[in-house]
């Protein structure tokens, strides 16, 4: 029930507590005292709840006074790309390869940049990238 109720809930309180009821139905399974199915729940429970915290902690920091860790096109930002066409603003072309993706790119600055060239992404509009050539 409490694995079912988390659904209808937005926090991750319920399926912790569910998760320890699971194991204290487990060592009720192999035969253990009630005491120890109430030991397995709390201590399990209570161990999910804060590890929990941590993970979310790091992944949703800007509520926590932490950075929160970039993913998806966010985490492209800051990288290094290795330019495979010559960027050209004027001739919309261009593709740079990151993380062994190949992308859209176009210059900030409307400059050409040659192919080989290495491009800092600046961020995303899109689907394309905004680089500036490194020095």
């Amino acid at each position: 029930m409490l694995l079912g109720g988390e659904i209808l809930t937005s926090g991750f309180f319920l399926m912790w507590l569910g998760a320890g009821a699971l194991l204290g139905a487990g060592l009720s399974f192999i035969g253990l005292p009630l005491a120890w199915q109430w030991l397995g729940f709390v201590l399990s429970s209570s161990a999910l709840m804060v590890f929990s915290r941590t993970l979310f902690q790091r992944l949703c920091g800007a509520r926590f006074g932490t950075p929160p860790i970039a993913t998806n096109v966010d985490a492209l930002i800051d990288k290094t790309a290795t330019v495979l066409k010559v960027i050209d603003n004027e001739r919309a072309s261009g593709l740079v390869t990151l993380r062994g993706e190949t992308w859209s790119a176009r210059s900030e600055d409307g400059q050409p940049i040659a192919a080989g060239k290495r491009v800092l992404v600046l961020r995303v509009e899109g689907v394309k990238l905004v680089v500036m050539e490194q020095p």
